[in-house]
């Protein structure tokens, strides 16, 4: 059925400026995309993981989707590790402060600084910066996502289990994401590799002298996640400027995977999440709210 969507069909008429990228990365670069609504994956609950360099499968999504943006995996599947520095959540102040806490320890500890290394960049349309370095297989550990790297709010990471959107997609601001300069990739750095690296266990408290009663416990899968006031309650109260992403998410994940409630009955509960999140003094949207609640019911 893809064959009969040929490359050849498609690029034969006025094609999507996206699919001429789309094509380029996978033919030029030799890396695996898939199309984007927005930030989400239009190929169902495999995401990133359809990520294709075929150009048959890449003419059969664009024709579908001639809109869709453009999404890259990365971890090895693409050898990129991003660092997304997200200016609507003072990412590039926090960068600043991440870069000057390194300098300060170089010094305490009598070493030389190794600021961030030049290296191919986007900037994506939201304000914020990609900055695109290679995986490294010297490492003794897998650098995975993650959101507020080291405690630094607004810097995330994208690595293994994860995805990026590219050049020229189209940012909910109407902006386009935008390369900055034809840097090569340099190699992950270690300022950043010390930041992923697994922190050791922490001690396991000791044995109550009672059982915890019948219903009760502290994780994820207790009762009180069957509660999605409780669960609405609690992403609002842990939540902080830098976090308000992650805690959409968890709110998501438990409305739809613990709660059990369908799309429908779970949207009002984003909704009054996006509204109330940090005291409604903020610019986190009902969208971006509505967003991770897709990803939520597509993945849980």
């Amino acid at each position: 059925m893809v064959a009969a969507f040929s490359s050849q069909r498609i690029a034969s008429r006025s094609a999507p400026v996206c699919y001429v990228a789309a094509r380029y990365y996978a033919e030029v670069e030799g890396l695996p995309v898939f199309p984007l609504k927005g930030k989400i994956p239009f190929t169902g609950t495999r995401g990133f993981y359809d990520a294709s360099r075929d150009p048959d499968v890449l003419a059969f999504w664009w024709q579908r989707w001639p809109q869709a943006n453009i999404g890259i995996p990365t971890g090895k599947r693409s050898g990129w590790i991003v660092l997304d520095i997200d200016g609507r959540h003072h990412g590039v102040a926090s960068l600043k402060r991440l870069l000057e806490d390194a300098r300060r320890r170089a010094i305490e500890e009598q070493r030389p600084f190794e600021p961030l290394p030049p290296t191919r960049s986007a900037y994506t349309g939201g304000g914020g910066l990609h900055l695109v370095f290679t995986v490294r297989d010297d490492l003794d550990f897998p650098v995975k996502n993650a959101t507020g790297l080291g405690d630094y709010a607004g810097i995330d990471l994208r690595g293994e289990g994860g995805y990026v959107v590219v050049a020229p997609s189209q940012h909910e601001s109407g902006q386009r994401y935008a390369w900055l300069n034809d840097e090569p990739l340099a190699p992950f750095p270690d300022l950043l590799a010390e930041l992923c690296r697994p922190r050791p266990p922490a001690p396991a408290p000791p044995t109550p002298s009672t059982t915890t009663p019948p219903g009760r416990s502290s994780g994820a899968g207790s009762p009180r996640f069957c509660d999605p006031d409780y669960c609405l309650s609690l992403a609002l109260r842990k939540a902080q400027v830098g976090t308000r992403h992650r805690y959409a998410l968890f709110l998501a994940c438990r409305l739809v995977g613990d709660a059990g409630l369908s799309p429908v009955q779970a949207e009002p509960y984003m909704r009054a999440y996006a509204r109330n999140v940090c005291g409604g003094k903020h610019d986190f949207t009902e969208r971006e709210a509505l967003r991770c609640l897709e990803w939520a019911c597509a993945h849980m």
